[in-house]
């Protein structure tokens, strides 16, 4: 080996020292960095038949486990699913309450029964009628307001919807963009790790939306697919849009909700579907399933409360013209009048007009009583109390036959059974998804195995660096002969 060999095979290799010291800086100040995938310098070994021997820097490599990765943001998609149903069940449970607890709707039922029964013991006490009668507008009011909740959350639902629609649309964009960016800088025979690692953080974040597959296309562009085979990326861009709504069709309030379309081809919203398994599927979920299972419940409760008090009246003599009885459905808009949302106490027990005196004694006579009556006789808060408490199932349904407040505990039941399913699936998921997020940290950066590679580094360059010492040594005594 000639000196020029050995000065070049030295310089190659502190050039190489040099590139590996900025490759590890990068691995550790970026050890944190979401998205961010570990370098490493390809090496290869210039043999001198085309020029100087030495070392020779191919590329910079970043480290991925693709097929984990895939895994990875699978869950995060099972993650969103669960949580968007959880957090909506939750939402209505809180409404409804824990049984026992101040504001609960069995509570306010519990309120209501030992109202009537106070008042039956005293029927002669306007005091306490009108505590049944508040007691009673508490009860249809807690109702009615459960039922617009409802179809608030819905509302809130179908908004979500919509919201993540847009991010999977822009989001999409963003990596085809970046896609063509990469492959520029491939050509260009660069390595666009940093555009790598930006793509990889938009993708992450459109996870939980969609289970979405990264497929590796050539010039380092990306594919993206859902499980169930829909081509969200592939050289273009899918639109996905609200359109028109599968069969069967839902609507909020009389209006019809919209499907989902890609590329304008309508698509199925369930389980099943091209985009399930993901936060939109659970948002379709609660908008199109369980909040209207949900309503439906909250709808028969109001029914069958309006059904057990229209025949409690005490005084077949003066019926009330339609059989209206303590609770009605006071109308409302489109959607029906008997909902949920429309419960409201009968006019018969209000004055009149304003200034009249209270009817409120209409609870102790009957509704059709055209005066007080005996105020000793309790009959009507009687038959308001058996109402209350006889047994029977929902209206049109075949359940178990249960009192008012029995009802009222099932559908609590019912909701917490469902809210509990869909926390139980998300801890299930979760758990996985922390598994695999840990084998992911354990195969990036590590920054103990970085400051080693960095000490090799080192006494890698000193050698090289002794090497062009020697060869300068050598240089001077030979130009001293």
């Amino acid at each position: 080996m000639t000196l020029n060999s050995a000065i070049s095979s030295a310089l190659s290799g502190l050039a190489m020292a040099s590139r590996a010291t900025m490759t590890i800086a990068s691995n550790v100040a970026n050890a944190t960095t979401d998205g961010y995938g570990r370098r490493e310098l390809e090496l290869v070994a210039r043999d001198g038949s085309g020029g100087s021997p030495g070392v020779r820097v191919v590329t910079e490599n970043r480290l991925v486990d693709l097929g984990l990765l895939n895994q990875r943001r699978q869950t995060d998609a099972g993650m969103g699913e669960a949580q968007a149903r959880s957090q909506a069940l939750s939402a209505i449970e809180r409404i409804v309450g824990i049984p026992g607890t101040p504001g609960a709707l069995s509570t306010r039922v519990a309120d209501f029964s030992a109202a009537l029964t106070e008042a039956a013991s005293r029927p002669d006490s306007l005091a306490r009628l009108d505590t049944v009668l508040r007691e009673a507008e508490g009860l249809a009011g807690d109702i009615a307001t459960l039922g617009r909740d409802i179809q608030s959350a819905r509302d809130d639902a179908d908004t979500g919807i919509r919201a993540a629609v847009d991010r999977l649309n822009t989001g999409l964009e963003e990596v085809q963009r970046l896609n063509r960016l990469i492959q520029r800088e491939v050509a260009m025979g660069q390595a666009p790790n940093g555009l790598i690692d930006q793509r990889q953080r938009v993708i992450d974040e459109l996870a939980d939306l969609v289970p979405l597959r990264e497929v590796p296309r050539p010039g380092g562009q990306v594919g993206l697919f859902t499980e169930n085979g829909a081509i969200l990326l592939d050289g273009r861009v899918a639109r996905v849009e609200l359109g028109q709504a599968t069969v069967p069709s839902f609507t909020l309030d009389g209006v019809e909700l919209q499907g989902l379309t890609i590329d304008g081809r309508s698509v199925q919203t369930g389980p099943g579907g091209p985009l399930s398994g993901g936060r939109i599927e659970g948002l379709f979920a609660v908008r199109d399933v369980l909040l209207p299972a949900a309503q439906d419940q909250v709808d028969l409760l109001a029914r069958d409360l309006v059904a057990r008090f229209e025949q409690a009246d005490a005084d077949p003599a003066t019926p009330v013209p339609g059989g209206e009885g303590l609770f009605v459905f006071a109308g409302g808009p489109v959607g029906g009048p008997d909902r949920a949302q429309h419960l409201a106490i009968t006019s018969l027990v209000y004055p009149a007009a304003p200034g009249d005196e209270s009817r409120v004694w209409r609870l102790r006579t009957g509704l059709g009583g055209l005066v007080p009556g005996e105020v000793g006789d309790g009959r009507g808060l009687d038959a308001l109390t058996r109402a209350l408490e006889s047994l029977g199932s929902l209206p049109g349904s075949a359940g178990p036959a249960r009192d008012f407040a029995g009802h009222v505990a099932d559908f609590g039941a019912g909701l917490g059974r469902t809210r509990d399913a869909a926390e139980t699936q998300g801890a299930t998921v979760g758990a996985r998804n922390m598994a695999l997020r840990d084998v992911e940290a354990s195969g990036a950066v590590d920054t103990d195995a970085e400051m080693q590679r960095l000490l090799v580094i080192e006494r890698l360059y000193a050698a090289n660096a002794r090497v062009l010492t020697a060869a300068d040594e050598m240089m001077q005594r030979l130009l001293a002969i």
